[in-house]
């Protein structure tokens, strides 16, 4: 097998892999994750009209790829004597940048709207943290993470000070890696791009604790860059993409039963239970 196939059958037996078959929206949310970058990678725009509220809708995360399509747009416009870009194109990607926004900041209207409190859903989103930290009032970008840091690593015995290295040492690996390794730089420029945004976008709001693992999944493509070898990648970084795409979407709900889906095959493998 090559690579991409190696790769998606690696994301889809890893030990996270479990809760695409459980009531997450991480299967459907990566489903349509993996088409909208196949879709960005083969400059197909016009989808990503439809795909951006799918991916907002389905769960939160869609602004991360706002992010990513502004991040496109100056890699295009850097590369534009290599790759034409075209007047349309450069309108399909600030259209799709500002509908990405939208869909993704309407999260907060809706809430407010449904509940009657114009705060309800960050209010909700820092009520997950009062488990571990003092009660926070206000949504303060990245401080998530470096409350975390100081947290956990205070909890271990290890101190905070140490916490809060070992965080910036991890942010400054992981861009590093995208920047410098061989490997990872051997993967698509919508791959990296949407790796350094997600990771942007956790880093603004998330507080890592169980779900970080989760979470991180929509990133996994970095690590099977580092892992494949560096001929292998070349040529074949789409088909990892559409492959993947596929593989989620085969781990379906059929007749109020899970269904394991095989990943090489896409028959079904195992039934693991009701949906109720």
């Amino acid at each position: 097998m090559d690579a991409a196939t190696w790769a998606v059958l690696f994301f889809a037996a890893a030990p996270v892999s479990a809760i695409f078959q459980v009531g997450y929206a991480e299967a459907l949310f990566l489903l349509w994750l993996f088409l909208a970058l196949w879709c960005l990678r083969q400059r197909r725009y016009v989808w990503l009209y439809l795909l951006i509220p799918l991916m907002g809708y389905t769960r939160p995360g869609v602004l991360a790829f706002a992010l990513l399509l502004g991040l496109h747009g100056i890699h295009r416009w850097r590369m534009r004597r290599r790759e034409p870009l075209r007047i349309a194109e450069i309108v399909h990607i600030l259209v799709l940048g500002a509908w990405a926004v939208v869909v993704g900041l309407s999260w907060t209207v809706i809430a407010g709207r449904v509940t009657g409190w114009p705060d309800a859903y960050f209010a909700t989103e820092l009520s997950w943290r009062r488990g571990w930290v003092d009660a926070v009032d206000a949504f303060v970008p990245f401080r998530g993470f470096w409350d975390a840091a100081g947290f956990w690593f205070d909890s271990w015995g290890l101190g905070r000070i140490t916490g809060y290295i070992v965080l910036v040492l991890l942010v400054l690996g992981f861009a590093a890696a995208l920047v410098f390794d061989a490997r990872v730089r051997r993967l698509s420029p919508e791959i990296r791009l949407w790796s350094a945004s997600y990771a942007v976008y956790l880093l603004a709001v998330f507080f890592p604790q169980s779900s970080v693992f989760r979470l991180a999944a929509a990133v996994a493509a970095v690590g099977r860059g580092r892992r494949a070898p560096v001929g292998d990648l070349a040529g074949r970084r789409a088909g990892g993409l559409h492959r993947g795409a596929v593989v989620v979407g085969l781990q379906h709900v059929r007749g109020g039963e899970y269904v394991l889906a095989d990943p090489v095959t896409g028959r079904d493998s195992a039934v693991v239970g009701p949906t109720r």
